[in-house]
């Protein structure tokens, strides 16, 4: 019964209620790309407001601090 709820007839498939953002998700794709171990490489530098946390959390343990 509950997947009947979740269904959207309008777009024919299920959906999922959206989910906060892990940043420690988002670290980690990070270093993934950084490392060149994903199918392609990076589109571009990181931004939006999401990248924000991530180089200020980088500069505040930056090495040698």
């Amino acid at each position: 019964m509950n997947q009947a709820r979740s269904f959207d007839g309008e777009l024919q498939m299920f959906r999922e209620a959206p989910r906060p953002v892990s940043l420690a998700h988002l670290r980690f794709f990070r270093w993934l790309v950084d490392q060149g171990r994903l199918e392609h490489s990076a589109a571009g530098a990181s931004s939006g407001e999401l990248a924000e946390p991530l180089e200020l959390e980088a500069t505040r343990t930056a090495p040698g601090d």
